[in-house]
């Protein structure tokens, strides 16, 4: 009989999340995706034409892209990486501390997301 693996209960870190994400939004400051989002629109580029910029050196399109809307679309996850690579490439102008900044305000750390190292 095989062991049981522990699987965590993530409902109470992913409400938190939630209401971290709504109280950002009340009082007026943009979630980390909305930061993100804005700043690749700003640049008049699209989440492929990103991807291409970032992507070609290891044919991860579809893999930056996904990551990327995920992002966007404020998902669960860790996504200091992918914001330091889009940076290291140059892909659209944005800040770092001000993402770093806004996704520290509303993550979630049971749920894996936040290692600022």
């Amino acid at each position: 009989m095989a062991a049981l693996a522990y699987v965590p209960d993530l409902q109470a870190p992913l409400a938190a999340r939630r209401v971290a994400l709504a109280a950002a939004q009340d009082r007026g400051v943009e979630t980390p995706g909305q930061y993100m989002r804005n700043c690749r629109r700003s640049a008049g580029l699209s989440r492929a034409q990103v991807a291409e910029k970032v992507g070609a050196h290891a044919g991860a399109y579809p893999f930056i892209e996904g990551q990327l809307a995920a992002l966007e679309h404020d998902q669960p996850g860790n996504y200091l990486p992918l914001a330091r690579t889009l940076k290291a490439h140059n892909a659209f102008p944005f800040n770092l501390a001000t993402f770093v900044g806004l996704a520290a305000s509303t993550c979630a750390p049971a749920l894996g997301e936040w290692d600022p190292a």
